[in-house]
């Protein structure tokens, strides 16, 4: 009998102590993502080398963007600009984005449910044209919402 009485006794403390056990906050699973700040560098020589790194810019819902000019890069300014007139760009900052050598053009604010889409943009700079006129110069890459 005493057997018994301690096993019930000790079972049921067991069972006590699993319950006393603290558990997971609600919604702990459900933590907000940190955004981060995704960087596209910007190589652009009028006459010369042009790039951008990374070409496709990957993104997550609710992610910034900058865009930064490399040092050996001649134009002294350049504009993000969206390729469609209407909608078609992710981001509720500024637009066009403008930058310069120091100074980064950024896409803030990200609009919601953009996940699965891409949104291409021209990267423009003014360059130098015949007799003191200036031309405008133009790369094409995207940004893909993943």
């Amino acid at each position: 009998m005493r057997r018994r009485l301690l096993f019930a006794t000790l079972s049921l403390g067991l069972a006590l102590g699993l319950l006393a056990l603290p558990s997971a906050p609600a919604g702990a699973d459900d933590a907000p993502r940190v955004r981060k700040t995704v960087t596209v560098t910007i190589v652009f020589q009028c006459d010369g080398t042009r790039s951008v790194s990374p070409w496709q810019a990957h993104l997550d819902q609710g992610d910034e963007i900058e865009w930064v000019l490399d040092p050996s890069s001649d134009v002294t300014e350049f504009e993000i600009q969206k390729k469609r007139l209407i909608g078609g760009w992710p981001f509720r900052s500024e637009h066009p984005a403008l930058g310069r050598p120091g100074q980064s053009a950024r896409g803030r604010e990200m609009r919601e449910g953009l996940s699965g889409k891409t949104f291409r943009y021209d990267i423009v700079a003014k360059c130098p044209g015949p007799g003191g006129s200036e031309r405008k110069e133009v790369i094409d890459p995207d940004i893909i919402i993943d």
